[in-house]
C-alpha cells in the first residue's frame, strides 16, 4: 500500500549540509522524501522524467541537477543501473525505527531491492539505527 503522508523533521533546517544545497536540490529532497512510493527502507524507482512534471516551471535537466547534488553531498545514493534511489536518513526521520513492526517491515522491504550498492548502504544506515557507528549521518 502507499504512503498517505511522511513525516518532517524540523530540525533539518539547522544542518548545515542541508542549508548548503541549492533550493533545487533541496525541493527535491523533500519530492523524493513524500513519494508515495518510497519503501520502508527508503528506496524508490529512480523516475526523473516523472519527477520533472511536479511543478510547471522545473525541468528534466533540473531535476538531473538536483539528483547530482544530492548525491555529491550523500543525501541520496543511486544506481542508474537498477534506476533506484536510497534517500539515507529516510529511515532515521520518518520514524521506522520508532516501532519493532515498522523495522521488521523495512528489512523485508531490503530483499526488493534490486542493486547490491543500495543493499550495501541500507545494510550501513540499519546498523547505525540499531546503535553502530553515529558518523557521517546526513539528514
Amino acid at each position: 500500500m502507499a504512503r498517505t503522508q511522511s513525516r518532517t523533521k524540523t530540525d533539518i533546517w539547522n544542518n548545515e549540509e542541508f542549508r548548503a544545497l541549492s533550493c533545487n536540490a533541496q525541493r527535491l529532497y523533500w519530492l523524493l522524501y513524500s513519494q508515495p512510493t518510497i519503501s520502508l527502507c527508503g528506496v524508490l524507482a529512480l523516475t526523473a522524467g516523472r519527477w520533472c512534471r511536479m511543478a510547471q516551471d522545473d525541468s528534466r535537466e533540473d531535476v538531473d541537477a538536483g539528483l547530482t547534488e544530492l548525491e555529491a553531498a550523500r543525501f541520496v545514493i543511486i544506481d542508474y543501473q537498477t534506476e533506484e534511489v536510497f534517500v539515507r536518513s529516510f529511515m532515521r526521520n520518518d520514524g521506522v525505527w520508532n516501532s519493532p513492526k515498522t523495522q521488521s517491515a523495512a528489512r523485508d522491504r531490503v530483499s526488493a531491492v534490486m542493486s547490491s550498492p543500495l543493499r550495501r548502504a541500507i545494510a550501513v544506515e540499519m546498523g547505525r539505527l540499531d546503535g553502530g557507528d553515529e558518523k557521517d549521518q546526513a539528514d
